[in-house]
């Protein structure tokens, strides 16, 4: 995928697009990139904790009961 000028990987919308295809995994860590180049960005910590919250991923973290 091409970048945009100026962004890194994963800064770019390809955070949308894995979490539209449910490679949450990957979705995370591009929302995790994308909050370092971008802390104060309400809108990415919020989509990134909603990944986050997401049952299969708060089990293999060891969350949940």
């Amino acid at each position: 995928m091409p970048l945009i000028e100026g962004e890194e990987p994963c800064a770019c919308p390809c955070r949308l697009l894995y979490r539209s295809d449910r490679n949450y995994d990957e979705a995370i860590k591009c929302y995790k990139n994308a909050l370092r180049l971008e802390k104060d960005n309400i809108q990415i910590l919020r989509d990134l904790a909603l990944l986050q919250a997401r049952p299969e991923h708060a089990r293999r973290m060891g969350a949940a009961t």
